[in-house]
C-alpha cells in the first residue's frame, strides 16, 4: 500500500495462519496522524482515526475488511460501518456499502490533500444524498489516471447547478464513470431539474426516467441524453437534453440544448416551460394570455449559451397546436376563444393562426396575431380579425374593454338585438401600462338598441360605427327610428372645447336630428304634467358621454307644431315657435331634468327611478335647488296671471281632491302622509303686474303652497298684505288680511269707470253706481273684466273659509277690521257670521248677518246685515258723501237682493229695503257746490231742502233731531220711501218715489216747527204780525194740537241732480196718503180757522208774488225780524 502514517496511536495485531493462508486482525486507535503518499505529493492530516480491520489473502488477492471506521478532523467526523479494500497484482478496489455524501464532503473540505480547485467545485455542487453502493477501482497502479473506474447507485441525490449547468434534486439512479466516459441511468420519483439559466424555478416531475451519456476531452465536458420521459401534473413530457461545459476560456461559455414535447395538456401549465429569457413584456403576456382550453401538442426548445447576457447566442422557441383555448390577449379587452390554432414563439416574435375564433357569441374566420419588436426594442402584438355576430356582443365589448373607460360606463345597461359585422385591428405594446392601438369598424344592419338608463328604444339602427385610438369614436350616417319616427345621427369624440382628441379625457357626442311628439315624450319620462304640451316638432341634440360623468342628453327645438298650455304669457299655439333646450342625465339614481323655454323660463325636475320626486321653476332666474316632494317656483316676471297659474298647478301637478286637513297645519305636516303628491310652492314670486280673479295688481309678491290637501298663499303689494289657507276636502280654511290700504286700491277695484275717474273733481269720489253700501256691497266692474271675475269665481268650489280682515286702512287712517265665514255649496257662495267694524259701522253680534251668491243660469245675490254706529256722518265722509247728518248713535238694517253676481249690483235691478233708526243728531249744511256722490242721496238731504226753503237762518248749525226712523224700499226699478220720520224740536216727515231709470223725484215733505218758539215762522205762515201773535199765544195753550197749525207741506219733484222744492199747503201734518173720513177733532177746527185766515191774507197781500198754489213758497217772503221768545 503506497501509504505512510506518522503519528501516535495504539495498534493491536493478531496473526492467524490457517492452511498456509495468513489472517491478520488489527485494532487501530491513532491520534494526530499525518497520512502521506509514498511519493510525498499528498498528505492528509487527521485528528483521530480508529478502526477494526481484518486482512486476509486468498490466492493472490489481499482483502481488507474494516468496520467501525471513524475519521475525525477538527469538527468534522466521518463514520463508516464497513469498507472493503481489495488488492491484487497491480489493481486496487475500494467498496463502500453505504455512504452519506454530506458528511463525506465535510471531511474532504478539511483535508489539505484535496486540490483547492476540486474543493471549490465540490462546494459549488454541494452534493447531498445517499450512495447505497460505491465502488472505486484502479486496474493498473502503474497508470492510475487511465485505469480508474467508479460505479455507484444513488438515492435522493441533490446536486446544485454549476456555472449554468443544470442541477438536480431527488435523483435516483446508477452512475458508471471511467476515463473513457460515463453514463447515468435515471429512474426517479419526485425529481426536480434546475435550469437557472432559463427557468427561475426547477422543473418538477412526479416521475422521470432516461439515460444520459457523459464524455469529455481537453476542450469540454459533454452531457447528452437519450429520450427522457417525465410525468407531471401537466401530463407526460418527452425531452432531449445536451450540455457542453468548456474546460478552457470560451466566448460562448456553457451551452445547453433542451427540447421538451407535450401532448394533451391544459394551457395553464405553459408557464412551466416559458423561459424567463424571453422579453419581459412578451413573457408577461404569455403567462397570462392563455387562460383556459386544451392544447393538443406543445413543444419547447432552448439552444445556446447559458452565460448571462448572451441573448444573441441562444434561441428560445415554443410551439402549440391548440385544439381550443381562451386567449386573454389583453386584460382591457374581452378574451377570444381560438379553435384549430397554431401558436409559434420564436424568441420575441409570436405568430398565431386560427382557423376559427370567437368573442362571446361572435365568430371570426382566419384570425391572425403577430408580434414584432418595434424600434425601441419592445415587443408589439398585432391582431387582425373580421367578426360577425349579435349586436349585443358589440355592447359587451364596449362595456368589458378599455373603451368603457372612455365613455364612463355609459353603455353598461344598454341592450341590443340584431347582427353586427366588425373589422378589428389591434396593436398591443407588450409592456406594463402601455396603451393599445385600436381600429374598429362595426357595420349595423336593422339593429334594435334600448338605451338605459333613459329607456330610449332605437329601432332599425343601420350604418357604420367605428373607434380608433387616434380619433376616438366616430360615425357619419347612422339612421334609426325612435317611437316610430326617423332619426339621423353622427358620432364624434373631442374635448369639451372642441379641440382635438385625447383618449380618456375627451367626450363622445352622439349628435342626432329628427322629430318627436309631445305624447311620446310624456310617455317616455312618465311625467303626467307634460300633458300641457300637444303636437309634434322637429328636434336636434346630442347624447354626451364624458369620462367619469353619467350620459347627458341634450335636446333643442323651436317647438313649431307643438302647443303649450302654459299660463300667460307663455302659452303657445302650435304654429308659433319658441326656443326649447333640455338637458337630462341618463345615469342611475336621482337626476335633474332641466328645461329652458325661451329666455325666461327654466324648469328642473328631479327624477328618481320611474317617478319625479321634486322640481323647481325659475322665471327670469335660475331654478331653486330641487327638494324632495316639492315643486318650487321662484323669480320675477313682468306679468303673472295667477288664475292661470292656479289652474295650471291643479290641472298638471296637484290632484283635484285631497284628504281633510286643517289649514293651520304646516306644509311639512301636511306632506307627511305617505305617497302624498308633491307640494307646489311659489316662493316670493315677484310680478310687475299680477292678475287675480280678473283683478290687476302692480308690484306684487306672491307666495303659494299647494298640496292635494290644502292651498296656502301669501300676497304682498304696497297697499295689501295677507295670507290664506284653503283646505280642499274638509278641515278648516282661512283667509287673513294683515293690511290693506283702500286709498291705494287700483281704480278698477273701487267700482269706478275709467272715464268717471278721470272726470272727477278734486275731493270728489267718482261714482257710476247710484248707491254704495259699505261693508257688504260688492265692487262693480264692467265689461270683459267683470265676466272674467265671475267666470273664475263660478269655477271656484270652496270649503268653509274663515276670513279675517285685520287692518283696513285709508291712507294713514285705520278704518277697522272684519271677519266672516265663507262657505260654498252647489252653485252657492255664502258669507255668514259677519262681524267687525268698518268706518264706524259695527256689525251687530248675534245678528243674522249674511251674504248669499247663487250661481248658475239664474244667478242672484242676496244680503242681510244689521249695523250699528255712533256718528254716521263719519261713515258718509269715508265713503265719499258729504256729511249731511251727524248722529250720536244709530242702527241700519239692510236686506237687499239683485240678479247676477256680487259685482252686478245696480239700483234699477235691486230689490229690498234699508231700515234706518238714528238716535239724536243734526242734519248738517252742505255746500251748494256739492255734486257727484252727494246727489245720489239728494232725496234724503234734509238740510238741502231747508236751504231751498230759505230757512237756513233758523238752523245755522244744522237741523237737530232726537231720532230718525224710516225705511227705503227698492223694487221694480224704483226707490220708494214710505215714510222717513225726523223727530225733535222740529220734525219732518218725508215720503216719495224715484224712478231709477229716469232719475226722477216725486215726494212730499211735511215740516213742523213749534210755534211757541218760532214767531218768525208763524209770521211767515200768517204774513200778519197780530194774527201771528194770536197764533203764538194759542200754541202755548194747545202745544200738541198746534203742530198741525205749524206744519207746511212741500212737494219735491225734478231729478236727482236738480230737485225742485215747491210749497203745497199748510196746517197739515199728514201726507196726501192719509185716508179720508178720519174724525176731525175740536183742535183741528181751530187749525182750519187759522189756515183759512192765513190763506186769505196771503191771497190779499199785494207784496206776495203772483204765483199759484203749486209754486208759492211762503218761506221766500219771511220777514227778517228776529226770533221772538216769550
Amino acid at each position: 500500500i503506497p501509504l505512510r502514517m506518522d503519528g501516535a496511536g495504539e495498534v493491536q495485531l493478531w496473526l492467524d495462519i490457517n492452511d498456509g493462508e495468513p489472517v491478520l486482525a488489527a485494532h487501530l486507535d491513532a491520534r494526530d496522524l499525518d497520512l502521506t503518499g509514498t511519493s510525498g505529493d499528498w498528505h492528509v492530516p487527521l485528528d483521530h482515526l480508529s478502526l477494526k480491520a481484518q486482512v486476509s489473502r486468498e490466492k493472490n488477492r489481499w482483502t481488507l475488511f474494516a468496520s467501525d471506521l471513524t475519521v475525525a478532523r477538527d469538527d468534522a467526523e466521518f463514520l463508516l460501518p464497513t469498507v472493503q479494500f481489495d488488492a491484487w497484482e497491480d489493481s486496487l478496489r475500494l467498496r463502500f456499502p453505504e455512504l452519506a455524501l454530506d458528511s463525506t464532503l465535510e471531511l474532504v473540505n478539511e483535508m489539505r490533500a484535496i486540490p483547492e480547485g476540486l474543493r471549490e467545485v465540490l462546494n459549488e455542487l454541494a452534493p447531498q444524498g445517499r450512495l447505497p453502493a460505491l465502488e472505486v477501482s484502479v486496474l493498473d497502479l502503474a497508470e492510475p489516471g487511465n485505469s480508474w473506474h467508479v460505479r455507484a447507485t444513488f438515492e435522493g441525490l441533490d446536486v446544485a447547478p454549476y456555472r449554468g449547468a443544470p442541477g438536480v434534486t431527488g435523483a435516483t439512479g446508477y452512475a458508471d464513470i471511467s476515463p473513457r466516459g460515463g453514463r447515468f441511468i435515471l429512474d426517479s420519483n419526485d425529481i426536480a431539474l434546475a435550469f437557472p439559466a432559463i427557468y427561475r424555478e426547477p422543473l418538477a416531475f412526479d416521475d422521470l426516467s432516461g439515460e444520459l451519456g457523459l464524455a469529455w476531452d481537453s476542450d469540454a465536458v459533454r452531457l447528452k441524453s437519450d429520450l427522457i420521459t417525465a410525468s407531471g401534473a401537466e401530463g407526460t413530457a418527452y425531452a432531449l437534453f445536451g450540455l457542453r461545459l468548456p474546460l478552457a476560456e470560451s466566448e460562448v461559455g456553457p451551452e445547453m440544448d433542451l427540447m421538451v414535447g407535450l401532448r394533451d395538456f391544459d394551457p395553464g401549465y405553459r408557464d412551466k416551460y416559458l423561459p424567463y429569457t424571453l422579453p419581459d413584456g412578451l413573457l408577461d403576456w404569455l403567462e397570462r394570455s392563455i387562460v383556459d382550453g386544451h392544447i393538443a401538442q406543445g413543444a419547447f426548445l432552448y439552444r445556446g449559451s447559458l452565460r448571462p447576457g448572451q441573448g444573441e447566442k441562444r434561441t428560445v422557441q415554443l410551439a402549440f397546436n391548440v385544439a381550443e383555448a381562451v386567449v386573454d390577449y389583453d386584460s382591457r379587452w374581452p378574451a377570444a376563444t381560438l379553435r384549430d390554432a397554431t401558436v409559434l414563439i420564436d424568441d420575441g416574435a409570436v405568430s398565431v393562426w386560427a382557423a376559427q375564433a370567437s368573442v362571446y357569441d361572435s365568430q371570426a374566420d382566419a384570425v391572425s396575431v403577430e408580434t414584432v419588436v418595434n424600434s425601441s426594442g419592445a415587443p408589439l402584438l398585432a391582431l387582425r380579425a373580421e367578426v360577425v355576430g349579435p349586436a349585443a356582443d358589440g355592447l359587451r365589448i364596449l362595456n368589458d374593454s378599455a373603451l368603457n373607460s372612455l365613455v364612463g360606463g355609459a353603455f353598461a345597461d344598454w341592450r341590443a338585438e340584431g347582427q353586427l359585422a366588425t373589422k378589428l385591428d389591434l396593436e398591443l405594446l407588450l409592456k406594463e401600462g402601455a396603451a393599445p392601438k385600436v381600429d374598429v369598424l362595426a357595420q349595423l344592419q336593422d339593429v334594435r338598441i334600448d338605451i338605459a338608463p333613459g329607456n330610449l328604444p332605437l329601432r332599425a339602427v343601420r350604418g357604420g360605427f367605428g373607434y380608433s385610438t387616434t380619433t376616438g369614436f366616430s360615425a357619419s350616417d347612422l339612421r334609426a327610428t325612435l317611437w316610430g319616427r326617423d332619426l339621423r345621427a353622427s358620432v364624434a369624440q373631442r374635448h369639451a372645447d372642441g379641440q382635438g382628441y385625447v383618449g380618456g379625457t375627451s367626450e363622445v357626442r352622439v349628435n342626432f336630428s329628427g322629430s318627436t311628439s309631445a305624447q311620446d315624450i310624456r310617455t317616455w319620462l312618465g311625467l303626467e304634467f307634460l300633458a300641457l304640451a300637444k303636437g309634434t316638432a322637429a328636434v336636434d341634440g346630442a347624447l354626451v358621454l364624458a369620462p367619469g360623468e353619467p350620459p347627458l342628453l341634450e335636446v333643442r327645438s323651436d317647438l313649431a307644431g307643438v302647443g303649450l298650455d302654459l299660463p300667460e304669457p307663455w302659452s303657445k299655439v302650435q304654429q308659433e315657435t319658441r326656443a326649447l333646450a333640455v338637458t337630462y342625465p341618463l345615469g342611475a339614481g336621482d337626476k335633474p331634468l332641466e328645461l329652458r323655454l325661451g329666455q325666461d323660463l327654466a324648469l328642473a325636475i328631479g327624477l328618481g327611478g320611474d317617478e319625479p320626486f321634486g322640481g323647481a321653476l325659475g322665471i327670469n332666474a335660475p331654478p331653486a335647488e330641487i327638494e324632495r316632494g316639492v315643486f318650487r317656483v321662484t323669480g320675477e316676471a313682468p306679468f303673472i296671471e295667477a288664475d292661470h297659474w292656479i289652474r295650471f298647478a291643479t290641472d298638471y301637478f296637484v290632484p283635484a281632491d285631497g284628504a281633510g286637513t286643517d289649514a293651520a297645519a304646516t306644509p311639512a305636516a301636511a306632506d307627511a302622509a305617505p305617497n302624498a303628491a308633491p307640494r307646489v310652492v311659489v316662493d316670493e314670486l315677484r310680478a310687475q303686474i299680477l292678475r287675480v280673479l280678473g283683478q290687476t295688481l302692480e308690484a306684487a309678491i306672491l307666495s303659494v303652497d299647494i298640496t292635494p290637501q290644502f292651498w296656502q298663499a301669501e300676497l304682498e303689494t304696497d297697499w295689501f298684505r295677507g295670507e290664506g289657507a284653503l283646505a280642499r276636502a274638509g278641515g278648516q280654511s282661512r283667509l287673513t288680511v294683515d293690511y290693506i290700504d283702500l286709498d291705494r286700491l287700483p281704480d278698477r277695484l273701487v267700482g269706478a269707470s275709467t272715464d268717471s275717474a278721470q272726470n272727477a273733481e278734486p275731493g270728489e269720489v267718482p261714482g257710476e253706481v247710484p248707491i254704495e253700501v259699505p261693508v257688504t256691497a260688492p265692487v262693480a266692474v264692467q265689461g270683459e273684466e267683470q265676466s272674467e271675475i265671475q267666470a273664475a269665481a263660478a269655477e271656484l268650489e270652496l270649503p268653509e273659509l274663515r276670513v279675517r280682515l285685520l287692518n283696513l286702512h285709508q291712507g294713514e287712517r285705520r278704518l277697522g277690521e272684519l271677519d266672516f265665514t265663507l262657505t260654498s255649496g252647489a252653485d252657492v257662495l255664502r258669507l255668514e257670521r259677519l262681524g267687525g267694524e268698518l268706518a264706524g259701522l259695527r256689525l251687530l253680534e248675534g245678528g243674522t248677518n249674511w251674504f248669499n251668491w247663487q250661481r248658475g243660469e239664474e244667478e242672484k245675490t242676496d244680503m242681510s246685515v244689521q249695523l250699528a254706529f255712533d256718528n254716521i256722518g263719519d261713515t258718509l265722509a269715508y265713503f265719499g258723501y258729504q256729511r249731511i247728518v251727524a248722529t250720536r248713535n244709530g242702527k241700519l238694517n239692510v236686506d237687499m237682493g239683485w240678479p247676477g253676481g256680487p259685482t252686478d249690483f245696480e239700483l234699477i235691478t235691486g230689490e229690498g229695503n234699508l231700515a234706518l233708526d238714528f238716535g239724536s243728531g243734526n242734519f248738517l249744511a252742505v255746500p251748494a257746490s256739492a255734486s257727484g256722490a252727494v246727489r245720489v242721496v239728494s232725496i234724503l238731504n234734509l238740510f238741502d231742502i231747508v236751504r231751498r226753503l230759505s230757512l237756513t237762518h233758523m238752523f245755522e248749525s244744522g237741523i237737530p233731531f232726537d231720532s230718525v226712523k224710516g225705511t227705503i224700499d227698492l223694487a221694480d226699478g224704483r226707490i220708494t220711501v214710505p215714510q222717513l220720520a225726523v223727530a225733535g224740536g222740529s220734525s219732518f216727515k218725508f215720503s216719495g218715489v224715484s224712478d231709477i231709470a229716469e232719475r226722477s223725484l216725486s215726494g212730499e215733505l211735511v215740516a213742523t216747527l213749534p210755534l211757541a218758539n218760532n214767531l218768525p215762522w208763524i209770521a211767515a205762515l200768517t204774513a200778519n204780525l197780530p194774527v201771528a201773535a194770536g197764533v203764538f199765544v194759542i200754541s202755548k195753550l194747545f202745544d200738541k194740537q198746534m203742530q198741525r197749525i205749524s206744519s207746511a207741506v212741500y212737494s219735491i219733484k225734478g231729478t236727482w241732480d236738480e230737485p225742485q222744492i215747491a210749497f203745497d199747503r199748510i196746517f197739515d201734518d199728514r201726507s196726501k196718503g192719509v185716508p179720508k173720513g178720519e174724525k176731525v177733532k175740536v183742535e183741528e177746527k181751530v187749525e182750519e180757522k187759522v189756515e183759512e185766515k192765513i190763506n186769505s191774507n196771503l191771497a190779499e197781500n199785494p207784496a206776495l208774488p203772483d204765483a199759484g198754489p203749486a209754486n208759492v213758497n211762503p218761506a221766500e217772503v219771511i220777514p227778517a225780524e228776529p226770533e221772538i221768545t216769550p
